[in-house]
Protein backbone atom coordinates (compact mmCIF):
# COMPACT_ATOMS: atom_id res chain seq x y z
CA UNK A 1 0.00 0.00 0.00
CA UNK A 2 2.68 2.35 0.89
CA UNK A 3 3.81 2.35 -3.13
CA UNK A 4 0.14 2.77 -4.10
CA UNK A 5 -0.24 5.64 -1.74
CA UNK A 6 3.24 7.25 -2.65
CA UNK A 7 2.10 7.34 -6.44
CA UNK A 8 -1.07 8.61 -6.18
CA UNK A 9 0.07 11.56 -4.11
CA UNK A 10 2.48 12.36 -6.97
CA UNK A 11 -0.21 11.75 -9.74
CA UNK A 12 -2.80 14.35 -8.21
CA UNK A 13 -0.04 16.82 -7.01
CA UNK A 14 1.43 17.22 -10.33
CA UNK A 15 -2.10 18.47 -11.41
CA UNK A 16 -2.42 20.76 -8.27
CA UNK A 17 1.16 21.84 -9.33
CA UNK A 18 -0.32 24.05 -12.10
CA UNK A 19 -2.22 26.79 -11.72
CA UNK A 20 -5.58 24.95 -13.28
CA UNK A 21 -5.59 22.81 -10.74
CA UNK A 22 -4.88 24.95 -7.11
CA UNK A 23 -8.88 25.88 -6.97
CA UNK A 24 -9.47 21.88 -6.76
CA UNK A 25 -6.38 22.02 -3.90
CA UNK A 26 -7.93 24.94 -2.09
CA UNK A 27 -11.47 22.87 -2.17
CA UNK A 28 -9.93 19.81 -0.84
CA UNK A 29 -8.08 21.81 1.48
CA UNK A 30 -10.05 25.52 3.08
CA UNK A 31 -7.30 25.63 5.71
CA UNK A 32 -3.76 24.97 4.06
CA UNK A 33 -0.25 25.95 5.29
CA UNK A 34 2.50 27.30 2.77
CA UNK A 35 4.01 25.01 0.27
CA UNK A 36 7.63 25.71 -0.82
CA UNK A 37 8.24 23.40 -3.08
CA UNK A 38 6.05 19.67 -4.48
CA UNK A 39 7.66 17.48 -2.63
CA UNK A 40 6.01 19.62 0.69
CA UNK A 41 2.90 18.48 -1.27
CA UNK A 42 3.62 15.46 -1.93
CA UNK A 43 4.29 14.58 1.47
CA UNK A 44 0.82 16.23 2.47
CA UNK A 45 -1.15 14.26 -0.11
CA UNK A 46 0.36 10.80 0.56
CA UNK A 47 -0.49 11.53 4.36
CA UNK A 48 -4.18 12.75 3.55
CA UNK A 49 -4.94 9.80 1.30
CA UNK A 50 -2.89 7.18 4.69
CA UNK A 51 -5.49 8.40 6.81
CA UNK A 52 -8.46 8.65 4.74
CA UNK A 53 -7.58 4.49 4.16
CA UNK A 54 -7.48 4.37 8.36
CA UNK A 55 -10.98 5.85 8.76
CA UNK A 56 -12.39 4.21 6.00
CA UNK A 57 -11.41 0.68 8.08
CA UNK A 58 -12.21 1.43 10.79
CA UNK A 59 -15.74 2.94 9.86
CA UNK A 60 -16.69 -0.37 7.92
CA UNK A 61 -14.68 -2.23 11.22
CA UNK A 62 -12.11 -3.37 8.98
CA UNK A 63 -9.45 -1.88 11.12
CA UNK A 64 -8.59 -4.01 14.29
CA UNK A 65 -5.03 -4.17 13.34
CA UNK A 66 -4.69 -0.40 13.62
CA UNK A 67 -4.42 -0.73 17.25
CA UNK A 68 -6.42 -0.12 20.46
CA UNK A 69 -7.35 3.65 19.50
CA UNK A 70 -4.26 5.26 19.40
CA UNK A 71 -2.13 6.34 16.37
CA UNK A 72 1.41 7.84 16.46
CA UNK A 73 2.21 11.16 14.26
CA UNK A 74 6.46 11.10 13.90
CA UNK A 75 7.50 14.71 13.67
CA UNK A 76 6.06 18.12 13.71
CA UNK A 77 5.79 17.57 9.45
CA UNK A 78 3.62 15.19 10.79
CA UNK A 79 1.52 16.86 13.27
CA UNK A 80 1.27 19.75 10.98
CA UNK A 81 -0.12 17.84 8.38
CA UNK A 82 -2.73 16.39 10.57
CA UNK A 83 -4.20 19.89 11.97
CA UNK A 84 -4.45 20.83 8.06
CA UNK A 85 -6.41 18.03 7.57
CA UNK A 86 -8.52 18.06 10.76
CA UNK A 87 -9.16 22.18 10.25
CA UNK A 88 -9.61 21.41 6.61
CA UNK A 89 -12.29 18.12 6.97
CA UNK A 90 -14.28 20.71 10.10
CA UNK A 91 -14.42 23.47 7.57
CA UNK A 92 -16.14 21.17 4.65
CA UNK A 93 -18.45 19.43 7.07
CA UNK A 94 -20.09 23.69 8.15
CA UNK A 95 -20.65 21.44 11.51
CA UNK A 96 -20.08 24.03 14.82
CA UNK A 97 -16.76 22.36 16.63
CA UNK A 98 -14.52 23.33 19.61
CA UNK A 99 -10.44 22.59 19.86
CA UNK A 100 -8.72 22.83 22.86
CA UNK A 101 -5.41 23.57 22.76
CA UNK A 102 -2.63 24.38 25.56
CA UNK A 103 -0.47 27.72 25.27
CA UNK A 104 2.48 25.31 24.36
CA UNK A 105 0.65 23.65 21.61
CA UNK A 106 -0.04 26.79 20.00
CA UNK A 107 3.02 28.02 20.11
CA UNK A 108 5.14 25.03 19.33
CA UNK A 109 2.74 23.57 15.61
CA UNK A 110 -0.03 26.19 15.09
CA UNK A 111 2.44 28.92 14.81
CA UNK A 112 3.46 28.09 11.11
CA UNK A 113 0.88 30.08 8.80
CA UNK A 114 -2.13 28.04 8.26
CA UNK A 115 -4.26 30.39 5.71
CA UNK A 116 -8.27 30.18 5.51
CA UNK A 117 -8.56 30.08 1.59
CA UNK A 118 -12.54 30.98 1.81
CA UNK A 119 -13.39 34.40 1.45
CA UNK A 120 -16.05 34.44 3.03
CA UNK A 121 -17.46 31.62 6.13
CA UNK A 122 -20.97 31.62 6.78
CA UNK A 123 -21.35 28.27 8.41
CA UNK A 124 -21.83 27.05 12.03
CA UNK A 125 -18.56 28.80 14.16
CA UNK A 126 -15.51 26.70 14.43
CA UNK A 127 -13.98 27.74 18.26
CA UNK A 128 -10.24 27.25 19.43
CA UNK A 129 -10.15 27.81 23.28
CA UNK A 130 -6.44 28.49 24.67
CA UNK A 131 -5.30 27.47 27.94
CA UNK A 132 -2.78 29.73 29.86
CA UNK A 133 -0.66 27.58 32.81
CA UNK A 134 -0.79 29.81 35.59
CA UNK A 135 1.76 27.70 37.05
CA UNK A 136 4.15 27.27 34.27
CA UNK A 137 6.54 29.85 35.31
CA UNK A 138 8.93 28.94 32.34
CA UNK A 139 6.81 29.16 29.60
CA UNK A 140 4.89 32.59 30.58
CA UNK A 141 4.22 34.89 27.50
CA UNK A 142 6.77 37.17 26.38
CA UNK A 143 6.42 40.48 23.69
CA UNK A 144 7.95 38.04 21.16
CA UNK A 145 5.32 35.19 21.15
CA UNK A 146 2.55 37.61 22.47
CA UNK A 147 2.95 39.34 18.75
CA UNK A 148 2.72 36.12 16.72
CA UNK A 149 -0.21 34.85 18.96
CA UNK A 150 -2.12 38.15 18.26
CA UNK A 151 -0.96 38.08 14.57
CA UNK A 152 -2.44 34.23 13.99
CA UNK A 153 -5.67 35.69 15.93
CA UNK A 154 -5.98 38.05 13.65
CA UNK A 155 -5.20 35.72 10.75
CA UNK A 156 -7.71 33.22 11.72
CA UNK A 157 -10.57 34.93 13.34
CA UNK A 158 -12.28 35.52 9.73
CA UNK A 159 -12.87 31.89 10.33
CA UNK A 160 -12.76 30.88 13.88
CA UNK A 161 -13.74 32.21 17.06
CA UNK A 162 -10.79 32.29 19.71
CA UNK A 163 -10.97 32.40 23.01
CA UNK A 164 -8.42 31.95 26.12
CA UNK A 165 -8.91 30.61 30.06
CA UNK A 166 -6.28 30.05 32.37
CA UNK A 167 -6.35 27.28 34.77
CA UNK A 168 -3.89 26.57 38.03
CA UNK A 169 -2.36 22.84 36.63
CA UNK A 170 0.71 21.79 35.64
CA UNK A 171 0.19 20.30 31.79
CA UNK A 172 2.90 17.56 31.65
CA UNK A 173 2.46 17.31 27.52
CA UNK A 174 1.13 20.28 25.03
CA UNK A 175 -2.28 18.77 23.88
CA UNK A 176 -4.88 19.26 21.06
CA UNK A 177 -8.34 18.23 21.94
CA UNK A 178 -10.82 17.86 18.53
CA UNK A 179 -14.11 17.72 20.94
CA UNK A 180 -15.90 14.20 20.89
CA UNK A 181 -12.76 13.11 18.24
CA UNK A 182 -9.67 12.79 19.58
CA UNK A 183 -6.70 14.20 21.86
CA UNK A 184 -3.35 15.00 20.74
CA UNK A 185 -0.51 14.66 22.79
CA UNK A 186 2.73 15.60 22.29
CA UNK A 187 5.80 13.95 23.66
CA UNK A 188 9.25 14.90 22.96
CA UNK A 189 12.77 12.61 23.17
CA UNK A 190 14.82 15.11 22.61
CA UNK A 191 14.63 19.09 21.27
CA UNK A 192 14.71 18.02 17.54
CA UNK A 193 12.68 15.16 17.92
CA UNK A 194 8.81 15.01 18.77
CA UNK A 195 6.10 12.74 18.35
CA UNK A 196 2.14 13.11 18.83
CA UNK A 197 -0.15 10.34 20.35
CA UNK A 198 -3.85 10.53 18.85
CA UNK A 199 -6.30 8.85 21.45
CA UNK A 200 -9.58 7.90 19.99
CA UNK A 201 -11.09 5.50 22.18
CA UNK A 202 -14.04 6.64 24.02
CA UNK A 203 -13.46 5.60 27.52
CA UNK A 204 -10.29 8.11 27.40
CA UNK A 205 -11.85 10.50 25.75
CA UNK A 206 -14.85 10.51 28.20
CA UNK A 207 -12.56 10.87 31.12
CA UNK A 208 -10.28 13.71 29.19
CA UNK A 209 -13.38 15.61 29.02
CA UNK A 210 -14.07 15.33 31.82
CA UNK A 211 -10.88 17.03 33.67
CA UNK A 212 -10.82 19.45 30.38
CA UNK A 213 -14.49 21.02 31.78
CA UNK A 214 -12.66 21.45 35.25
CA UNK A 215 -9.72 22.91 33.62
CA UNK A 216 -11.41 25.50 31.39
CA UNK A 217 -13.59 27.43 33.56
CA UNK A 218 -12.23 31.28 34.01
CA UNK A 219 -12.11 33.01 30.56
CA UNK A 220 -10.18 36.03 30.00
CA UNK A 221 -11.27 37.79 26.47
CA UNK A 222 -14.28 39.50 27.48
CA UNK A 223 -16.95 39.33 24.19
CA UNK A 224 -18.00 42.90 24.24
CA UNK A 225 -19.14 44.70 21.23
CA UNK A 226 -20.99 47.80 20.74
CA UNK A 227 -24.45 45.70 20.36
CA UNK A 228 -24.01 44.05 23.94
CA UNK A 229 -22.32 47.10 25.68
CA UNK A 230 -24.86 47.74 27.97
CA UNK A 231 -23.09 44.31 30.08
CA UNK A 232 -22.34 46.03 33.50
CA UNK A 233 -20.28 43.01 34.82
CA UNK A 234 -17.69 43.44 32.00
CA UNK A 235 -18.12 47.62 32.15
CA UNK A 236 -17.26 47.29 35.81
CA UNK A 237 -14.40 45.33 35.74
CA UNK A 238 -12.73 47.30 32.81
CA UNK A 239 -13.40 50.49 34.12
CA UNK A 240 -12.22 49.80 37.91
CA UNK A 241 -9.05 48.61 36.39
CA UNK A 242 -8.48 51.07 34.33
CA UNK A 243 -8.33 53.77 37.58
CA UNK A 244 -5.06 52.43 37.82
CA UNK A 245 -3.82 52.10 34.74
CA UNK A 246 0.12 52.23 34.85
CA UNK A 247 1.41 52.44 31.25
CA UNK A 248 0.10 52.31 27.55
CA UNK A 249 1.49 50.85 24.77
CA UNK A 250 -0.16 51.05 21.41
CA UNK A 251 0.66 49.55 18.14
CA UNK A 252 -2.54 50.40 16.06
CA UNK A 253 -4.18 53.81 15.31
CA UNK A 254 -6.44 53.91 18.10
CA UNK A 255 -8.74 56.95 19.35
CA UNK A 256 -7.42 57.87 22.53
CA UNK A 257 -7.64 61.48 22.35
CA UNK A 258 -11.66 61.20 20.96
CA UNK A 259 -13.47 63.87 22.21
CA UNK A 260 -17.99 64.34 22.71
CA UNK A 261 -17.65 66.08 19.54
CA UNK A 262 -16.44 63.17 17.58
CA UNK A 263 -18.07 60.35 18.94
CA UNK A 264 -20.72 62.59 18.15
CA UNK A 265 -20.61 62.13 13.88
CA UNK A 266 -20.61 58.21 14.97
CA UNK A 267 -23.25 55.74 15.61
CA UNK A 268 -23.87 53.99 18.33
CA UNK A 269 -25.64 54.54 22.20
CA UNK A 270 -25.22 57.71 24.18
CA UNK A 271 -24.33 55.71 26.98
CA UNK A 272 -21.85 53.79 24.87
CA UNK A 273 -20.39 57.44 23.82
CA UNK A 274 -20.50 58.19 27.51
CA UNK A 275 -18.33 55.95 28.76
CA UNK A 276 -15.77 55.63 26.50
CA UNK A 277 -15.32 59.74 26.73
CA UNK A 278 -15.03 59.25 30.39
CA UNK A 279 -12.44 56.25 29.95
CA UNK A 280 -10.31 58.05 27.34
CA UNK A 281 -10.26 60.87 29.82
CA UNK A 282 -9.55 59.11 32.73
CA UNK A 283 -6.70 57.75 30.94
CA UNK A 284 -4.90 60.41 29.33
CA UNK A 285 -5.07 62.59 32.32
CA UNK A 286 -2.86 59.98 34.38
CA UNK A 287 0.70 60.68 34.60
CA UNK A 288 2.06 57.76 33.20
CA UNK A 289 4.06 56.85 30.25
CA UNK A 290 2.00 56.06 26.72
CA UNK A 291 4.22 54.53 24.09
CA UNK A 292 3.12 55.15 20.42
CA UNK A 293 5.13 53.26 17.63
CA UNK A 294 5.67 55.08 14.56
CA UNK A 295 3.54 52.55 12.22
CA UNK A 296 0.16 53.51 14.31
CA UNK A 297 1.25 57.20 13.22
CA UNK A 298 1.87 56.52 9.88
CA UNK A 299 -1.53 54.36 9.83
CA UNK A 300 -3.50 57.45 10.83
CA UNK A 301 -1.76 59.84 8.36
CA UNK A 302 -2.35 57.22 5.78
CA UNK A 303 -5.73 56.23 6.18
CA UNK A 304 -7.30 59.33 8.05
CA UNK A 305 -8.94 57.06 10.33
CA UNK A 306 -8.78 55.88 14.20
CA UNK A 307 -10.56 52.81 15.99
CA UNK A 308 -12.63 53.67 18.83
CA UNK A 309 -13.05 50.74 21.10
CA UNK A 310 -16.74 49.40 21.76
CA UNK A 311 -18.14 51.97 18.57
CA UNK A 312 -15.98 51.06 15.43
CA UNK A 313 -13.88 53.89 12.65
CA UNK A 314 -13.76 57.52 13.48
CA UNK A 315 -12.86 59.05 10.05
CA UNK A 316 -11.27 62.51 9.67
CA UNK A 317 -10.66 64.93 6.87
CA UNK A 318 -7.57 66.78 6.68
CA UNK A 319 -8.67 69.88 9.49
CA UNK A 320 -9.83 67.59 11.57
CA UNK A 321 -6.78 65.66 11.25
CA UNK A 322 -4.59 68.45 12.37
CA UNK A 323 -6.76 69.42 15.36
CA UNK A 324 -7.11 66.04 16.62
CA UNK A 325 -3.13 65.53 16.37
CA UNK A 326 -3.10 69.00 17.76
CA UNK A 327 -4.27 67.46 21.71
CA UNK A 328 -1.11 66.07 21.80
CA UNK A 329 0.18 69.49 22.82
CA UNK A 330 -0.89 68.67 26.61
CA UNK A 331 1.93 66.54 26.84
CA UNK A 332 5.12 67.63 29.27
CA UNK A 333 2.36 68.63 31.55
CA UNK A 334 2.00 67.43 35.42
CA UNK A 335 -1.98 66.67 34.26
CA UNK A 336 -1.89 64.15 31.24
CA UNK A 337 0.21 61.03 29.73
CA UNK A 338 3.63 61.50 28.95
CA UNK A 339 4.01 60.42 24.94
CA UNK A 340 7.38 58.29 23.62
CA UNK A 341 7.79 57.60 20.10
CA UNK A 342 9.04 53.80 19.30
CA UNK A 343 10.52 52.22 16.00
CA UNK A 344 8.63 48.97 16.42
CA UNK A 345 6.58 46.75 14.30
CA UNK A 346 3.91 44.92 15.39
CA UNK A 347 0.32 43.64 14.96
CA UNK A 348 -2.43 45.97 14.99
CA UNK A 349 -3.29 45.70 19.25
CA UNK A 350 -2.82 47.63 22.10
CA UNK A 351 -1.38 47.03 25.81
CA UNK A 352 -2.72 48.84 28.94
CA UNK A 353 -0.46 47.81 32.40
CA UNK A 354 -3.30 47.89 35.11
CA UNK A 355 -2.61 47.21 38.75
CA UNK A 356 -3.56 43.53 38.48
CA UNK A 357 -4.13 42.71 34.74
CA UNK A 358 -2.59 43.79 31.18
CA UNK A 359 -5.78 44.61 28.62
CA UNK A 360 -5.00 43.53 24.97
CA UNK A 361 -7.07 45.21 22.84
CA UNK A 362 -7.05 43.77 19.23
CA UNK A 363 -8.57 46.36 16.50
CA UNK A 364 -11.38 45.11 14.62
CA UNK A 365 -11.05 44.76 10.16
CA UNK A 366 -13.91 44.25 8.06
CA UNK A 367 -13.31 40.25 8.96
CA UNK A 368 -13.20 40.41 12.62
CA UNK A 369 -14.93 42.17 15.41
CA UNK A 370 -12.61 43.54 18.40
CA UNK A 371 -11.48 41.45 20.98
CA UNK A 372 -10.76 42.50 25.02
CA UNK A 373 -8.92 39.99 26.98
CA UNK A 374 -7.89 40.32 30.83
CA UNK A 375 -4.38 39.07 31.26
CA UNK A 376 -3.74 38.54 35.20
CA UNK A 377 -0.44 39.89 35.78
CA UNK A 378 0.81 36.37 37.13
CA UNK A 379 0.70 34.66 33.64
CA UNK A 380 2.81 37.17 31.99
CA UNK A 381 6.23 38.59 34.15
CA UNK A 382 7.79 38.15 31.16
CA UNK A 383 5.78 40.20 29.08
CA UNK A 384 6.17 43.28 31.63
CA UNK A 385 9.63 42.49 31.89
CA UNK A 386 9.73 43.14 27.43
CA UNK A 387 7.50 45.88 27.59
CA UNK A 388 9.32 47.56 30.43
CA UNK A 389 12.25 47.44 28.23
CA UNK A 390 10.78 48.41 24.87
CA UNK A 391 9.75 51.83 27.06
CA UNK A 392 13.23 52.37 28.77
CA UNK A 393 15.41 51.67 26.21
CA UNK A 394 13.50 52.14 22.55
CA UNK A 395 11.44 54.82 23.32
CA UNK A 396 11.92 58.53 23.02
CA UNK A 397 9.88 61.34 24.62
CA UNK A 398 7.87 63.13 22.09
CA UNK A 399 8.38 66.96 23.50
CA UNK A 400 6.30 69.82 22.80
CA UNK A 401 8.98 71.46 20.73
CA UNK A 402 8.85 67.89 18.11
CA UNK A 403 5.05 67.51 18.04
CA UNK A 404 4.92 71.00 16.47
CA UNK A 405 7.21 70.55 13.77
CA UNK A 406 5.10 67.63 13.12
CA UNK A 407 1.80 69.29 12.69
CA UNK A 408 3.42 72.46 10.54
CA UNK A 409 3.90 69.82 7.91
CA UNK A 410 0.77 68.15 7.89
CA UNK A 411 -0.51 70.54 5.37
CA UNK A 412 0.78 68.22 2.85
CA UNK A 413 -1.54 65.95 4.08
CA UNK A 414 -4.31 67.90 4.79
CA UNK A 415 -4.31 68.73 0.69
CA UNK A 416 -4.00 65.20 -0.16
Amino acid sequence: MRKYFRSTAEYFADYFWTGEGIRSLLEIFPILGVMNSKDQLIGLLEYALRDAYRRSLKALDLGKELGSGELVLQGQEQIERHLMIVFSDTVRSQEEAHFYVSKSFLEDYMMKPLYPTVQKYDAKPIFIHIMLNAKDTENTLTLKNLNRMVAKFQQMQSMFKISLWIADIRSANPFFYHEEHFVLSIHQFFSQFSYGVIITDKTSLLRFNYFNSQYFKQRLDLEYTACDSENKTIVDTVITELAGCQAIFSFANIGFLVTQEDLDKMKGSETTKALVVHMMEQLMHRRIPMVVSLQAMDQFAQQRHVVVPLLGRLNFDGEEIVRYLAQFQGVDTEESTTVHLVDYEAPMYAVLILENYLLLYLAPSDEQPEMLILLPKKVCPHLLLDLDLLLQNESVVLHSALWQDYLKALPSIKEN
